[in-house]
């Protein structure tokens, strides 16, 4: 899984299909707060999101939710 685009397309997943996964934390929250430490760099911050397994395997599961896959 790669983004062009990360922060739009990771909030675009978060907002569009979180409903329907589990969550025990705001996932927007923290996207934006890793957007923050990346200094709004998408590359920069796409590794910090594979460095959060938790958060990471969220973003996978809304991507499969999103194209079909679940």
């Amino acid at each position: 899984m790669d983004f062009e685009f990360t922060f739009s397309e990771v909030e675009n997943l978060i907002v569009g299909f979180s409903e329907f996964v589990e969550q025990d934390y705001d996932l927007h929250e923290v996207l934006l707060e890793y957007d923050s430490l990346a200094e709004f760099d998408d590359r920069e911050l796409f590794e910090l999101i594979k460095s959060d397994a938790d958060f990471y395997n969220k973003i996978k599961e809304l991507y499969k939710i999103q194209n079909g896959l679940l």
